[in-house]
């Protein structure tokens, strides 16, 4: 894979998002096993931790569904914890899958509307920032089309308010979690993580992620396995909306084609121009990809800290 540096220089824009989704795709080749080493995971990270349960946050996917099938079948409903987090923009729909997951599973639940926390924590932040921040660098909080789309400084950005409701959910899930004597068990993969958020934190939001080394399609592959009934599962080419954040079109990119990118990227060393060829996907696009993925690295790491030239002394 090429450097970071290289990916950080690409374009952002996206032109088009139109790509082929019939090629080979990041595929299980033994789901049991897969499941079994989910189950010993949960299992083992519960035990070594003596907790009385995991917290899983519930939104209806496919990818918090199968978190939550799994840790009841590892440990027991009552161990399971679900949270149903709302931000006034949920569909009654959604909302409603999810509560339907907690009944098939038999886990206790509970409704967490997290809107005054967003909206007051977004506008604190705003009426802050205007005191020492430039139009110019506010801006820098909200995507391109956004700022087009807008004059506020992006202070009405749903993509800035999106991030904010983000972090505000990990959070409750963590206290939650933590005020429950359990540990808070984390949904996301190596696709989901790819989410571009116009505000970095660093810093652990959950305690576990059983699916952490896996892509979404590899996800899916347990959810049919385990014959997990979601209606998003249902579709063979679910959208990642959340890539509608970036560029000049109002675009959705499948699930499919970012794994594949990925693939190819990550775990095939292929470069940038070299995938968009084999893909027939735009190199604007895959450079951009390959951004996220240099990010989320990034901040996932752990921030610099300076060697010491000789250890402490002193002592009683």
């Amino acid at each position: 894979m090429q450097s970071n540096n290289q990916f950080t220089n690409m374009s952002r824009t996206v032109q088009s998002c139109e790509y082929p989704t019939n090629f080979a795709q990041p595929a299980l080749i033994d789901p049991q096993t897969t499941v079994r080493e989910r189950l010993t995971f949960i299992k083992q990270v519960i035990a070594d931790t003596d907790v009385d349960g995991v917290v899983v946050t519930l939104s209806g996917d496919v990818d918090s569904t199968v978190a939550a099938t799994l840790a009841v079948k590892a440990l027991n409903p009552e161990s399971v914890y679900g949270l149903v987090l709302s931000t006034g923009s949920n569909l009654d729909g959604n909302l409603s899958a999810t509560h339907h997951v907690a009944a098939d599973l038999d886990i206790t639940h509970r409704t967490l509307d997290i809107t005054p926390f967003v909206e007051a924590l977004t506008q604190t932040i705003f009426t802050e920032v205007r005191r020492f921040a430039s139009s110019e660098t506010l801006s820098n909080l909200c995507p391109q089309r956004e700022r087009v789309q807008t004059s506020d400084n992006c202070e009405n950005s749903t993509v800035f308010r999106g991030t904010v409701a983000r972090r505000v959910g990990k959070l409750a899930a963590f206290v939650e979690a933590k005020a429950t004597s359990r540990l808070a068990l984390g949904a996301e993969n190596r696709t989901t993580m790819l989410r571009d958020s116009t505000i970095f934190a660093r810093g652990r939001s959950v305690d576990l992620l059983p699916f952490g080394d896996l892509y979404r399609t590899e996800v899916r592959d347990i959810a049919q396995y385990l014959d997990v009934p979601t209606k998003r599962n249902e579709s063979t080419t679910s959208n990642i909306p959340w890539f509608t954040q970036v560029g000049e079109s109002d675009c959705r990119i499948t699930t499919e084609t970012i794994d594949m990118i990925l693939w190819k990227l990550v775990d095939n060393g292929a470069g940038i121009e070299q995938t968009a060829e084999t893909l027939g996907v735009e190199p604007t696009f895959v450079g951009h990809v390959a951004v996220r993925y240099a990010r989320r690295v990034q901040h996932h790491e752990t921030p610099p800290i300076p060697k010491r030239d000789s250890p402490p002394v002193g002592g009683i």
